[in-house]
């Protein structure tokens, strides 16, 4: 029997290097394997309903990456290598490569979805700070490309039997040009811009996470 996993393609394995980095910092770990369409290369968010094992968050890329080192800001800038780096300033994310995957892709079954509009992007913020893992210095917001939406997933605990329910935030923002890796938000000023990094800790990050194909919800 395989695990079963909701998945999510993102747009670039940019996208990916930032959420792993993110989310996982020191312990990151990709798993890639041959496909069709290249090679795919991912690594697991855990469940948030009960028939599924976790996420597979996934970006297909021509060649299988051995080591990465990221560093979301090193002297104010984004850097990227194709290499072990020896700084605290960097993420050292490594790749074991399967001969095959070692899940299945289902979609949600027997769950409620609740979908809650946001009215501005400044609230966006907040939510993503007041929802996210714990550990997470900056949280993170899903940004489908194709739909021009922010989507933040929320897990509701079911109690007894009942069907599961899974929360999702969505603002809506046709009208913003998305350039940019990064949301601040600052108190100061009451204002919100897009960045290259995160730079200024008086401000309040959040990472956007470009998505080419989310789970059906």
């Amino acid at each position: 029997m395989s695990i079963k996993v909701l998945s999510i393609r993102l747009s670039t394995f940019m996208d990916l290097v930032r959420l792993i980095a993110d989310i996982r910092k020191d312990r990151s770990v990709f798993i890639s394997y041959k496909d069709f369409d290249g090679y795919i290369v991912g690594f697991y968010l855990p469940p948030q309903v009960k028939n599924t094992h976790g996420i597979f968050v996934y970006a297909v890329v021509d060649k299988q990456p051995n080591i990465i080192a990221y560093s979301p800001n090193d002297g104010g800038v984004e850097v990227f290598k194709e290499e072990y780096v020896e700084s605290p300033l960097y993420v050292n994310i490594f790749t074991s490569r399967l001969e095959k995957p070692p899940h299945e892709t289902v979609e949600l079954e027997d769950v409620n979805i609740v979908k809650v509009d946001i009215s501005d992007i400044k609230s966006l913020v907040h939510i993503a700070y007041s929802t996210s893992f714990e550990h997470l210095v900056i949280p993170f917001a899903w940004y489908l490309e194709d739909e021009k939406v922010f989507l933040i997933n929320v897990e509701v605990p079911s109690s007894g039997d009942d069907d599961d329910t899974l929360l999702i935030f969505r603002y809506r923002c046709t009208d913003i040009d998305v350039d940019k890796p990064y949301i601040a938000y600052n108190p100061k000023d009451d204002k919100v811009g897009f960045y290259d990094a995160p730079k200024d800790i008086s401000k309040k990050y959040i990472l956007i996470v470009k998505v080419r194909k989310f789970f059906k919800i």
